[in-house]
């Protein structure tokens, strides 16, 4: 911290963080020396009266920051957004499924489900999804669903019902190809662990772009939903 006047001087800056109840407590402040006979001076000035306006303003401007960022941090370049999740009823083709056989998972199963949905008379509610349960990295496979969302539980021949309650959800809006939604998921765990926060099964990727009528795969938006407990 470099002061102009009443003299020229250096000091060096610190910021302490301290966890309380209420949240973390931050303390920003500065330590230095004078040189004789400035030192003397130092006994009839108000420090706080002089910067301590100052400091007030920058600690202000660092909460509006920092609270700004709680609302929608970013890992590895990912807003996470914190929304309230509605009720969801999705007609679903479950199974367990090797994490290299998940797209031909999805092409064999996604069209099979959506024509027996419609077939029992179902009303869609969204766009198509993949539902993940269990995610096991030991194994390399996945309990996971291709799923319609609908209006109201139904019957359908070959599928089976999933209820996602309302709730909580934190979300990431990945633009991109099928095969780079890893590297959002991977954010969304960072987060999760350092921050301690429980998600609740099934994990949702809604499929918003069609692929047949957007060849631009940048374009492409998956919208990734961690429920939470």
């Amino acid at each position: 911290m470099q002061f102009i006047r009443p003299w020229e001087s250096e000091s060096d800056a610190y910021i302490t963080l301290d966890s309380t109840e209420a949240g973390t407590r931050v303390t920003w402040g500065f330590k230095g020396t004078t040189p004789f006979p400035m030192n003397a001076m130092g006994l009839f000035m108000d420090m706080d009266k002089m910067l301590g306006g100052e400091f007030e303003k920058g600690l202000n401007k660092l909460k509006e920051i920092v609270d700004a960022a709680a609302q929608t941090p970013v890992y590895d370049g990912f807003s996470i957004q914190t929304v309230d999740l509605e009720a969801r009823a999705y007609v679903a083709h479950r199974e367990m499924v090797a994490w290299k056989n998940i797209g031909t998972f999805f092409q064999t199963h996604m069209p099979g489900i959506y024509r027996a949905a419609m077939a029992a008379g179902a009303t869609m509610a969204g766009t198509p999804a993949g539902l993940f349960f269990e995610w096991d990295e030991v194994n390399e496979q996945a309990d996971m669903a291709t799923a319609v969302p609908v209006t109201e539980a139904i019957t359908v021949k070959g599928g089976s019902m999933v209820q996602v309650p309302a709730g909580k959800a934190k979300v990431i809006e990945y633009y991109g190809g099928y095969d780079g939604t890893g590297a959002a998921h991977e954010a969304m765990a960072k987060y999760f662990t350092e921050f301690g926060i429980k998600g609740a099964a099934p994990v949702i990727e809604e499929y918003v772009t069609d692929p047949s009528t957007e060849p631009d795969t940048s374009k492409w938006l998956t919208r990734i939903i961690y429920p939470l407990k």
